[in-house]
């Protein structure tokens, strides 16, 4: 079995806050946690549009590779379609969104950071990895 990976580094869009008062901010990965969440509580969303891998064969399986995030209630959604959601963050994860693929895709990652909870000092954000595994 062949495995590919695309690492989706940037830009993404970084929205810190609730709506009414976010903090927008465009940002490229990797970088530490503590670059960019320093200081922050409440609700924090990533979101990046990505487009359909090219050449899927009818066999392949595409996953998104997620990093443990800080913070509390997780969700992942890929076009409108949650495809995750864990009361912790702290777990890597690997989720399977072949049938969710679109020609043009957003994905998006939200958390909720408490007020005293401190962003993961040196801990790097890699990133999320787009992984095919094709049996060619």
């Amino acid at each position: 079995m062949n495995c590919h990976h695309i690492r989706l580094r940037g830009p993404w869009n970084l929205v810190i806050g609730p709506s009414q008062d976010a903090d927008h901010r465009k940002v490229t990965l990797p970088e530490r946690w503590q670059v960019l969440l320093d200081g922050v509580s409440g609700p924090v969303t990533f979101s990046r549009r990505f487009n359909r891998p090219t050449g899927l064969g009818d066999t392949d399986q595409v996953s998104l590779l997620l990093p443990q995030c800080p913070g509390q209630d997780r969700r992942v959604v890929l076009n409108d379609t949650e495809v995750a959601a864990d009361s912790s963050s702290d777990n890597e994860g690997r989720f399977e969104v072949t049938r969710y693929l679109q020609i043009s895709n957003t994905l998006t990652i939200s958390f909720t950071l408490p007020d005293h909870e401190k962003s993961s000092g040196d801990n790097v954000f890699e990133g999320v990895v787009i992984e095919i595994q094709s049996a060619k």
